[in-house]
Parts: C-alpha cells; sequence; structure tokens
C-alpha cells in the first residue's frame, strides 16, 4: 500500500491482494487522521493488524439518505453562522480534551458532553465542564415528525450534541478546535455524511 499512495495519500493503483482501488484518498489508521505518508510507518497495530479508512468522494455507490443530508446541513449552519473558524490539519488530539454523543431507545435518548476551560486534558473532575439532556418521544412537536422509535434520528441527535458541545464552548469564550470528520458509532451515517 505504500508504495502505491501519493504524497496525498491518494492510491494511485490497484493493490495487490486487497480490494483497495485507484482513487481512493487514505484518511484515517486505526481511528486517527492521516496527512503525510510517513505516517503509515509506526501504526499501532492491535493484535497484529491495522485499521484503515479510505475515501471515495466521486463514488456512486453510497447514497445519502434524507436524515444524512440533514446533519449535514445542520453542521454547515452552524459552521456558517459562527464566522470564521481556524481549521486544524492533522494535529495530535491529545492537545485538548473535549467529547459530545448521544444516545437513543424507542422512547428515551440523551445527548451530552463535557470539556475542559483551556482545553487540555482534566487532571481532577472539578475541571470538567459539562452538559447533559434527556429526551422524551413524548415531549417532541408532531410537527418534527420523529415517528415511534428516537432510534431513527441517533445521527441527527448525535449531530445536536456535537453543536451543542460547540455552542457552549463558544458561550464560555473558548476558541475550539473543529475537526469535519466524525467519530461516531453511527458508521453508516458518518461515512455517508
Amino acid at each position: 500500500l505504500f508504495e502505491n499512495l501519493d504524497d496525498d495519500l491518494g492510491v494511485t493503483c490497484r493493490c495487490r491482494l486487497s480490494d483497495v482501488q485507484k482513487g481512493w484518498r487514505l484518511g484515517c489508521v486505526n481511528s486517527r487522521s492521516v496527512s503525510h505518508k510517513v505516517d503509515l510507518l509506526s501504526p499501532r497495530f492491535k493484535r497484529g493488524k491495522a485499521w484503515l479508512l479510505f475515501l471515495d468522494w466521486e463514488s456512486d455507490m453510497v447514497e445519502v439518505d434524507k436524515e444524512a443530508a440533514e446533519v449535514a446541513s445542520l453542521f454547515s449552519g452552524v459552521l456558517q453562522s459562527c464566522g470564521s473558524w481556524r481549521l486544524s490539519g492533522n494535529e495530535d488530539c491529545t492537545t485538548w480534551a473535549a467529547s459530545a454523543d448521544a444516545f437513543a431507545d424507542k422512547d428515551l435518548a440523551g445527548i451530552g458532553g463535557w470539556w475542559t476551560a483551556d482545553g487540555s486534558w482534566p487532571s481532577c473532575p472539578s475541571e470538567i465542564l459539562w452538559f447533559s439532556c434527556e429526551i422524551r418521544l413524548a415531549d417532541l412537536p408532531p410537527r418534527w415528525g420523529v415517528k415511534g422509535d428516537l432510534q431513527k434520528i441517533i445521527a441527527t441527535l448525535e449531530a445536536v450534541a456535537q453543536w451543542l458541545l460547540l455552542w457552549c464552548r463558544k458561550q464560555q469564550g473558548n476558541l475550539c478546535r473543529i475537526e469535519l470528520r466524525q467519530c461516531c458509532d453511527n458508521q453508516g451515517t458518518m461515512h455517508a455524511s
């Protein structure tokens, strides 16, 4: 694989003994963003294997469903309304600390997140700022069109949790790093959006 990557991590020809295709671009190794070929020389192996994520923006095989498109639109609107943001490259994510997520089952969902005031990893629990919100299916207005199961809108809830994390940090006066690569347990929707 290493020999078949150009300087932008694009695959220049089909790789033998794998299904990696020409035109794909390497995006992650073991869930860590990569931006240079040298990032591949010392991956952290798990049980002797490395997990790779390839990107293919031109693929006709991936269809973006309505929910994924709405999540992408939500993120786009939030970013546009917040003025200019400095987009970062492949900085080590241990230099800042913040996270948000969501859970959902049929009738109950929750969103939450945490961050630190200076963006560093906390040395004690009192340094952690957080938010949490419970959402019940019965509390949602009918015009939102959520019928029968909050799990069906988990990608939207995860996007709202990320937006709330950004909003909370901005209210506190924190400048925060934004990486447009989603990291969540909803892999299909994440890759489509």
